[in-house]
């Protein structure tokens, strides 16, 4: 191989190299936005998450499409949206039984379920016992449905 080839080669070798370390920097950088996107949207979530918030408000807020932020949210957080609002109000509902001497359909109330069944009913399903019988077990004995 001649000194021209080899110079050729070389110059092809590393102008491939330096467009694979930009698009490494590109999809790192996109990721790094993706990850600032969702604590951003967790954060929010964390401040109005007894507002029945949905994904479509947060995409209006935050403008991008419900898909995108569906597909970003679910990577990035390891959860649904729904999941994550739902886990959200039971540790709150949590921490408010154990906290509180408030009854448990007051908590259900400050924590934006209007359906007291409901709220038991995704309650029990989470935490493997109702309301009543985890604040029994954790906190105060009063229930007062």
């Amino acid at each position: 191989m001649n000194t021209g080839n080899f110079e050729k080669m070389m110059q092809r070798m590393l102008k491939h190299f330096n467009e694979t370390v930009a698009d490494v920097r590109s999809r790192l950088s996109m990721e790094e936005k993706g990850t600032r996107l969702i604590d951003k949207i967790k954060k929010y979530i964390h401040q109005h998450y007894c507002e029945n918030l949905q994904l479509s408000d947060l995409s209006e807020r935050f403008n991008f499409s419900v898909g995108y932020l569906s597909t970003l949210f679910s990577r990035e957080t390891g959860m649904t949206f729904k999941e994550y609002i739902t886990m959200l109000w039971i540790e709150r509902a949590k921490q408010e039984m154990i906290n509180s001497d408030k009854c448990i359909y007051e908590i259900c109330e400050q924590l934006g379920y209007n359906n007291l069944e409901h709220f038991s009913r995704i309650f029990k399903k989470i935490v493997r016992c109702s309301p009543s019988v985890y604040r029994q077990r954790h906190g105060e004995a009063k229930s007062c449905f």
